[in-house]
Parts: structure tokens; C-alpha cells; sequence
């Protein structure tokens, strides 16, 4: 055998070797560790359960001819499949179960003494759990059992997410629209006839065997000492080309007897198999060594990054197309949308064709078919095939096709995510390495994280397909050069130990489900509706039925993402979703039983009094509230009491307190309301949309409680001038002797101002601004449900107002409105201030301002908008109003209503008194509104103006009609 390497070939009269008579475990596994491994592989060596779940091939294409013609006679039909269990040997279902449970057990209570033993019991522990869940699955499929096939499914392949619905439908709308992709021409290699030739010329299962050995031997993938390479086998009994690696069997690149490829296929599958699946898969196992051998299943990873590396290759590199519009994964993502939402097959099929119609014939996504003419329909035939393959994969795993289960066979979905997964890994730079098996196999607390670099793999990127195609491939199929030839003589190990592909001696059980309605979630009382709304139920009730229930209740409100309405945060880290958990059950309030709570919530406090240039950072007061707005109505009480304590020395009235403030947030209003003081609102003008020094000052009188100037404005995003109204009311003292104090509402700018506007005098540099309320959950990145409130000194709050409660041996001030608050948001807060420090805050931040930038740009170019605010100089956002002379048959109220219809919740409304004649929009750029994003926003806004100028003058929607929102 030399050069190590084994080929199988599909031979009838000889038989060299056998799997079973190969050791393909890590020589340095213990003993001990080897024989668990072993009676895993015995258990286990029959469960796919793929196959089980998996329609019978012959008889699935009858359906899809069935559905072909049910479709083109515009009736309803949806197939009937029958399922094969295929298995080398038969197995009760029950024993091996509790062997596998047992052998669990045995696995987790085994005491590593080799180090070498480490990676591999973690890896073994994990496959003996997922192999649970497919026995599951199977007695599930067996039996009918519902709630435990989606079980099984929920811990196998759990279920998608909003985010990746609203991914899949980008990419859609993107590849329906008009063709402006920049061509990769100058980046292609080959040229119209080249291309025209490898389309052409087909190859069988002996000539991939041979491109796949030539690309192989490239990468040195075939050397087989110490169970290192690769090998192949032409097989009857496959149905494609897979590579595949168990435990059990040596790691074989599986080709079927009958396979018939172009050249463009043949290239593509060299690339994708090779260079994308095995090269990887050979760089973890030089990384992660023994661990490796035994793994979870980390397919989706492998296939995901050889895909976009295929797609990279063939559209930029060698065919020279337009970039990968990414059609197919985001269709299969929204079949799948729709299978866990119940469609029928028929459904799904009938939606992809219609889906497929709209791509092919670049019809927008949002524009009916029967509008055009003939055109349209020549792609019909090309868009039932593709909408089958799609169907036929998400509903191969239904018991009945029309979908009373209301669930999907989610293998596909897991994929589909981990595409994006590998997208970020590759963002990272790590798109080279398998580090999902990494992680599951905790080798990567061993590995220095500086070394898993490019650099560092054995096996680099050569795109060693390229050379193939233009140096081998193509001079062949040109009569240039003797292909087998040259492949032979040059590439071929020289001497190949031949094996028989012995005919598998099993008999195939056919097992025909018969199909009935069955009892879903949605047939339960609970799911359906409650007895009522508006009173507790006499008896109780399924906890996941009610929970089905809720959950679909709450899809009607929007999507977070898409909210350009709210100052609040709507993307968090991981961390700070395990933090929340880890607290959810934490009063704040209850100093004394947790303490640290406490201690955390005192270091945020001088944190932010620090940040805001407090005299004394340390010693000043502060506490957090369950919003600014508590915050707000906390400073303005703390100004009340100040105020009334010095009439009362100066022996004056004190019935009459009143509040000087812009437009600012309804906080304050109630805050009046409740506390007895006359709020002054200065009115706005069309030209000043802040209070100004100079518009504040016709309101101030001795009665004066202190003045709001606000760090965000909610209407316009924009700051106002804390430094001049400051400057203006030193003035006031030294004409009238009136000492009035400024309360700054920074409830968005707290924790904006900071870090993009450093030098902004606003804070407590200014010794009239005695304090300073803010959001943590707006621009703090906080969970919903903190704000805070901090005195420049201690002194600036009255004792009054103050509480204290004795923990930690001493006594602790407390002032809030409330008396029970959770503590997690502050944890939560604070680890916001560690983890990001004044660096990330401000590279944020930075960010978010930019793509503000970038969509108001996009706003003004349209040429009917004027900008009011770009996103510089204050709040990451914008806001913009229609021009005065734009000649439209629409408002804004109409551009907010018709932009519901694709999730986007966009503000529009009139602004206060004196300048509600003016009418803007406005949005907020927050953390997790990516440029990505931006793009479709603008894109969908885009849409929607060309909408309305078609659609004429059908009446405009006033401002109640559209439901506008004006700040959260």
C-alpha cells in the first residue's frame, strides 16, 4: 500500500480488506476510553435517522409529477409519501435505548487520568446524548408520537429565530429586484466559449474518482498513517457524492456508480468537497488532534463554509457572474418559516413556485405576476423544479403533508443558520478552522487563541481547482493533451489496494405511515383561546399550551429590529441574557439580602458621576430608577425641596412653584401634575425647534423651581445649549438674585454626549447643573427597565428626600418612587460600563452615528425632503419633513403607514405648540441597526415613494389615521 493511500472501487470478484478489521481510534485514547467507544459504536453504528425519515425515491418522483399537474390545474394536492427504514442490522428499539442510557452513565462517572482522554470523553458524552434524541425521534416517527418528535427536533435542531425570517426575506427582495449588480468581468478567467465547453462535456463516476485523487494529492490528503487522510469509494448504494467521517469507518469520499456531471459540476464539486469540506476538516484535526476523532455532528459547519467558498470561487473568480444573491438559502429559510406555521406541502410549493416566477423574470417582490405578459410564464417549468427540490426537502419530514403537525423536519434550518455562522466566523478572520467542533470538544481551553490563525494551518488554501481547470480540465476537453492520461502518470498513487464494493447484505423494510388527522397544539382549548380575558380561569391548564398561545398573540406586535420609533435598546450580548437569569429573582430594594446587588448599583453611580465630571465622583449621590422617567420626576422633586427651603428662610410664598422646559418628554408632565408644580413649556417656532436661552427667558420669574434643558431632544434628536441657558441664568442671579438650577434631562445624551461630543460643556463641569437624569436602557445598551439619576454633590440633595436602610454594617441612602425594582438591569449596566469601558461606548456610538449619516444622505438625494438633523453633533439618528414645494400626492403619515406593510415602524408626527403646522419623521439609530439594514430601509423607503407617486391622489391619512408615534 503504498503512499498509504486505499481506494475503493466497485469491483464483483475481489475483496482486500474489510472496515471492521481497521483501528481508526487515536492511538493515544486509554484503553479503558477506547472500550467505551467501542460499545458507542456498536449501539450506534445503524442510527441515520435521515434515512428513516426520508421518502422512498421512485415513488416521491410519481408525487412530484402528481403535484406538477394538481398545480398546473390550479387544485390543491399534497403527496403521499411512503417512508423506508433502511438499516444494516434490525435493533430493538427499547433495549438500545436503555443500553444507551446505561453507557451514559458510564461515560459521565469516567475519571480521566490521561489528559489525553480529555477531549474525547467530552466529545463521546455529547454523541451518546445526540444519538438519544434521534431514538427518540424514531420511536417518534414510529409510533406517531408528536410531542416527542418535537422534542427531539427542538434539541436536535432547534428552531429559527425573527432575525434569520427577516435575513431570508433581504436576500429575496434583493434578487427580485433590477439587475444593477456590478459584473465581475475583469475578475473572470475564463471566457464565453470556455465556459460554454465545460457545460457540455459530461464526466462519469471514474473520472470525478480521478479529479478528486489528482486535487487530494495536492493537499497531501493521502497519506493514511495514524488514521490521517482521506479515501474513496464508487458505490451503487449511494445516491450522491458525500464526504463523510464516523468513528466507525474509515474517512471516504462516497461517489455513485451512476453519476453524470458537466465540467462546471465536476469544478464545482472538486472545490466544494475538497477544498472547502476535507481541507478544513484535516486543518481541526491537525489543531485539535485526538479530540477530533469523535465529534457531534458538525456537518452544517463543514457544508456552510464550503459553500460560500464555492459560491466566492465560481461568481468572482472563474465564471465571472454576478455576485451570489444568496436565493436559494433565503427561500429555503422561508419554506421553513411556513412548515413551522403549518402550510401544507402544497402551500409551500405552490408560494416557492410563485417566489421562483418573481427571481427568474426579476419582477419585484412585492408586484403581482398577472401583470405581465407572456414572458413571465417561459420560466415556469425551471421554477416548478426548483420550488419541488425546496417543498420535497422542508416536508420529507412530516408525517402527513398537510401539515396537522404543524412542524418541520429542522436539519435543513440548522444548516441554514450555521451558514450565517461561518459568515461571521469568517468575518473574524477564522473561516479556516472547524471551530465548532473546537468548542463542543472544550479543546479550546487548551488551544492558545493567538495560534488558531491562517497562518498556523498545516493544510493552507491553495484553490488548487483553478490550476485543475485551466491546466488539465479544459486542455482536455480541447484535444490539447491525453487527460487519463496525464492524471494517471503524474497524480495517481502509484500502487492502490483495490476493494470490492461488497453488496450490502440487507433487506430493505418499506414502511408505509398511514395518515390521520392528529391532535395538535392548536386543537387544545387552551391554544385556541382562554374561557376569557378578563378573568382567572377556575382550573388550570398545559403550561406549553398557554405559553403556544401567548406566543402567537405576541407575533402581531412589531419587530424590535425594525423599530425606528423607540430610544430603547433591542439587541443585547449573551452575557448579559445569562446575567438577567441569573438575577431574574433579585430585589434591589432588599439591600440587606443582597448586598452585592447593592454595591454594584453604588459603583455605577460614581461610574457615572465620574463620567460626567461630578466634583466629587465618590461621595455624590445617585441611585437607579426603573426608567429616566423616574429619574427625571427624582431630580425634579429634589429641585422642588430646594427651592421651598430657601422661600421658607426667606419667608415668602411657597404655593406657586413652577418648571421652565422645551418639548420635552411627557415625563414631565406628570411629574407637574403629581407634585403640584406649573410646568412653562417654551413653544416652538418652524425655524427653532429647542428651547433656546434666549426663548427661556420671558418664563423665569423667583418662582422658578429650575430649568430642563433636554440632551435629545425625542422630536428632533438634537441637543440644547445646556452652556448658554447656563450663562443666561448666571446673568438672571446677578441682575435679579434669582439662584435657579439646572436639572439636565440627558435620558438619550448621557451616554451619547460622552464619548462622540467629548468636549460639549453640558454636564457638571458647569456648577449651575445640580443633576442629571438618563436612560440606561436607551444609549446605556442596558436591558428595558433602568435609568438614573446623579447629584453633582452630595449636598444637592435635600435630606429630606432621603431614606436609609442599614447593610453591610452601615447605613445606606435610598430615595426612589418605588419600592421594588429588579436587579438585574443594573447588573446588567454595569457590566455594559466594564465590558465596553469609554472605547467601546464611544466606537458604538461612533457607528450608529454613521449609518444615521448614511440614511439621511440616502433621505435627501430623493430631493423631496428637507434634513432636519443628519446624525452629527447630537443623537445618532435623524429626522427630515417634506419640502414646502414638493409637488406629491401623498404625506408622511402615508410613507409611515404603507412602511408597516414591510415591518418597518417609522414616526411620523406634528410637532408642539407654535410649530405644529410642521410635520417630520424621524428615526433612531440604535445599537444593532447595522449599514445592512440601513440598505434595506432605504431601499423599502425608496419603494414606498415610488408607490404612492403611482398610486396618485387617493387621500392622505392624518396623523391619528396612521398611528404615528412620537418618542418611547
Amino acid at each position: 500500500m503504498q503512499n498509504g493511500f486505499i481506494f475503493f472501487h466497485q469491483s464483483k470478484d475481489e475483496l482486500s480488506c474489510d472496515f471492521k478489521d481497521q483501528e481508526f481510534l487515536p492511538q493515544k485514547f486509554s484503553s479503558e476510553l477506547k472500550t467505551l467507544i467501542h460499545e458507542w459504536e456498536d449501539l450506534t453504528r445503524n442510527l441515520n435517522v435521515v434515512e428513516i425519515v426520508t421518502p422512498d425515491r421512485t415513488l416521491a418522483k410519481k408525487q412530484k409529477e402528481k403535484i406538477f399537474a394538481a398545480y398546473d390545474a390550479q387544485k390543491e394536492y399534497n403527496p403521499e409519501f411512503v417512508y423506508k427504514w433502511l438499516q444494516k442490522h434490525p435493533f430493538n428499539l427499547n433495549s438500545t435505548k436503555k443500553k444507551l442510557e446505561t453507557l451514559l452513565k458510564k461515560i459521565k462517572s469516567f475519571k480521566i487520568v490521561d489528559q489525553n482522554d480529555k477531549g474525547g470523553k467530552t466529545a463521546l458524552y455529547q454523541c451518546c446524548k445526540d444519538n438519544l434524541e434521534t431514538l427518540k425521534l424514531i420511536e417518534g416517527f414510529k409510533f406517531k408520537k408528536e410531542k416527542l418528535i418535537k422534542a427531539a427536533l427542538n434539541k436536535k435542531y432547534p428552531s429559527g429565530d425573527d432575525y434569520l425570517w427577516l435575513l431570508a426575506n433581504s436576500y429575496y427582495q434583493l434578487a427580485t429586484e433590477e439587475d444593477d449588480t456590478v459584473q465581475h468581468e475583469n475578475k473572470s478567467t475564463l471566457d464565453t466559449e470556455e465556459k460554454k465547453l465545460l457545460k457540455q462535456k459530461q464526466f462519469n463516476a471514474q473520472d470525478i474518482s480521478e479529479a478528486f485523487i489528482w486535487l487530494l494529492q495536492k493537499y497531501n490528503f493521502l497519506n493514511f498513517d495514524n488514521q490521517h487522510g482521506y479515501n474513496l469509494l464508487i458505490s451503487n448504494d449511494e445516491d450522491f457524492i458525500d464526504v463523510r467521517e464516523k468513528s466507525w469507518q474509515p474517512l471516504t469520499i462516497f461517489i455513485p456508480s451512476d453519476s453524470k456531471v458537466d465540467g462546471e459540476k465536476l469544478l464545482r464539486l472538486m472545490y466544494h468537497q475538497i477544498e472547502g469540506l476535507v481541507r478544513q476538516n484535516m486543518n481541526c484535526r491537525q489543531l485539535c488532534e485526538n479530540a477530533n476523532e469523535l465529534k457531534t455532528d458538525d456537518e452544517t459547519l463543514h457544508e456552510n463554509h464550503a459553500k460560500r467558498l464555492e459560491n466566492k470561487f465560481f461568481n468572482r473568480e472563474l465564471w465571472g457572474d454576478e455576485e451570489e444573491k444568496k436565493v436559494e438559502i433565503s427561500l429555503y429559510v422561508l419554506a421553513i418559516n411556513m412548515a413551522e406555521k403549518g402550510a401544507s406541502f402544497y402551500q409551500i410549493f405552490s408560494k416557492m413556485v410563485e417566489n421562483y416566477l418573481h427571481v427568474l423574470a426579476k419582477i419585484p417582490a412585492d408586484q403581482d405576476l398577472n401583470c405581465y405578459d407572456g414572458q413571465t410564464w417561459v420560466h415556469l417549468e425551471e421554477a416548478k423544479e426548483k420550488a419541488w427540490l425546496i417543498a420535497y426537502r422542508i416536508m420529507r419530514g412530516h408525517l402527513d403533508t398537510k401539515n396537522k403537525l404543524s412542524f418541520a423536519f429542522r436539519k435543513d434550518l440548522a444548516y441554514l443558520r450555521q451558514y450565517l455562522v461561518d459568515e461571521m466566523f469568517n468575518t473574524l478572520g477564522l473561516n479556516d478552522l472547524d471551530e465548532e467542533i473546537v468548542i463542543k470538544t472544550n479543546v479550546f481551553a487548551n488551544l492558545n487563541r493567538n495560534l488558531i490563525k491562517i497562518g498556523n494551518l498545516k493544510y493552507p488554501f491553495l484553490n488548487a481547482t483553478k490550476t485543475y481547470c485551466l491546466e488539465i480540465l479544459l486542455p482536455k476537453i480541447k484535444g490539447q493533451t491525453q487527460w487519463r492520461a496525464l492524471v494517471c502518470a503524474n497524480f495517481f498513487p502509484r500502487s492502490l489496494m483495490i476493494i470490492k464494493d461488497e453488496k450490502k447484505n440487507r433487506k430493505d423494510a418499506s414502511m408505509h405511515i398511514p395518515f390521520r388527522e392528529i391532535d395538535d397544539p392548536y386543537g387544545s382549548r387552551e391554544s385556541q383561546k382562554p374561557e376569557s380575558q378578563y378573568k382567572i380561569p377556575e382550573k388550570e391548564s398545559n403550561g406549553k399550551d398557554i405559553y403556544n398561545y401567548l406566543h402567537d398573540e405576541l407575533l402581531l406586535d412589531g419587530n424590535a429590529k425594525q423599530n425606528l420609533t423607540t430610544f430603547c435598546t433591542t439587541w443585547l450580548e449573551p452575557e448579559i441574557h445569562k446575567l438577567m437569569n441569573d438575577s431574574i429573582a433579585k430585589n434591589l430594594v432588599d439591600k440587606d439580602e443582597y448586598p452585592q446587588s447593592a454595591a454594584i448599583e453604588l459603583r455605577c453611580v460614581h461610574m457615572l458621576a465620574d463620567l460626567w465630571h461630578s466634583p466629587e465622583a465618590k461621595t455624590t449621590l445617585g441611585t437607579s430608577t426603573v426608567g429616566s422617567s423616574e429619574a427625571a420626576e427624582l431630580g425634579g422633586l429634589a429641585m422642588k425641596w430646594r427651592w421651598r427651603k430657601m422661600r421658607e428662610k426667606q419667608g415668602k410664598d411657597t404655593s406657586k412653584p413652577n418648571l421652565v422646559c422645551g418639548p420635552v418628554q411627557i415625563c414631565w408632565y406628570k411629574f407637574a401634575r403629581y407634585f403640584d408644580v406649573e410646568i412653562r413649556s417654551v413653544p416652538l417656532e418652524n425655524n427653532r425647534l429647542e428651547m433656546t436661552a434666549e426663548s427661556m427667558m420671558p418664563y423665569i420669574d423667583e418662582n422658578t423651581i429650575g430649568v430642563v434643558p433636554t440632551l435629545g431632544v425625542t422630536y428632533t434628536c438634537a441637543y440644547e445649549n445646556v452652556k448658554q441657558i447656563s450663562d443666561a441664568l448666571d446673568r438672571i442671579q446677578t441682575e435679579k438674585g434669582w439662584d435657579i438650577p439646572i436639572h439636565v434631562d440627558a435620558a438619550s445624551g448621557g451616554f451619547v454626549a460622552p464619548f462622540l461630543q467629548p468636549d460639549l460643556e453640558w454636564d457638571f463641569k458647569l456648577p449651575r447643573v445640580k443633576s442629571i437624569n438618563t436612560s440606561g436602557h436607551k444609549f446605556g445598551l442596558s436591558p428595558l427597565g433602568v435609568g438614573w439619576v446623579i447629584w453633582r454633590e452630595a449636598k444637592d440633595l435635600p435630606e429630606d428626600l432621603i431614606f436609609y436602610v442599614n447593610y453591610l454594617g452601615g447605613n445606606e441612602a435610598t430615595f426612589n418612587l418605588n419600592f421594588s425594582k429588579p436587579a438585574g438591569q443594573v447588573i446588567a449596566q454595569y457590566y455594559n460600563l466594564l465590558r465596553l469601558g469609554k472605547e467601546g461606548y464611544t466606537k458604538i456610538q461612533s457607528e450608529c452615528a454613521k449609518v444615521a449619516k448614511y440614511v439621511t444622505d440616502g433621505i435627501s438625494k430623493m430631493g423631496i425632503f428637507d434634513i432636519l438633523y443628519d446624525g452629527q453633533n447630537a443623537l445618532p439618528g435623524g429626522c427630515w419633513s417634506l419640502k414646502k414645494d414638493a409637488k406629491v400626492p401623498f404625506n408622511l403619515f402615508d410613507i409611515t403607514d404603507r412602511m408597516r406593510n414591510r415591518g418597518w415602524l417609522l414616526p411620523s408626527y406634528s410637532m408642539p405648540p407654535n410649530a405644529q403646522d410642521l410635520i417630520i419623521q424621524r428615526i433612531l439609530c440604535r445599537h444593532g441597526f447595522s449599514m445592512d439594514m440601513a440598505d434595506l430601509f432605504l431601499s423599502d423607503f425608496a419603494r414606498t415613494v415610488e408607490f404612492l407617486r403611482k398610486r396618485g391622489d387617493c387621500g392622505s391619512l392624518s396623523e391619528a389615521e396612521a398611528s404615528s408615534f412620537k418618542h418611547t
